[in-house]
């Protein structure tokens, strides 16, 4: 899977976490159905990751990897 794509999932609510297993692009979760996931290599997250384009979070033992929101500008008006 490209990173546009992996951005464009992301935007939609998709999920991009390592629980132990390497990462997993999730679909949102959907009562009493199967969630659709896509195993991701570890080089494209790491290099989205040196780019600026994810951060990543560790609550507990799940590594969250969220899209870097862009600065907004402020004026000074």
């Amino acid at each position: 899977m490209d990173r546009q794509t992996i951005i464009e999932k992301l935007q939609n609510g998709w999920d991009l976490a390592n629980r132990g297993t390497g990462w997993w692009l999730s679909a949102p979760r959907v009562a009493y159905k199967r969630t659709e996931s896509y195993k991701i290599e570890e080089s494209i997250v790491e290099a989205m990751k040196a780019e600026g384009i994810l951060e990543f979070d560790l609550p507990y033992t799940t590594a969250w990897a969220r899209l870097v929101k862009p600065p907004t500008e402020e004026s000074n008006d």
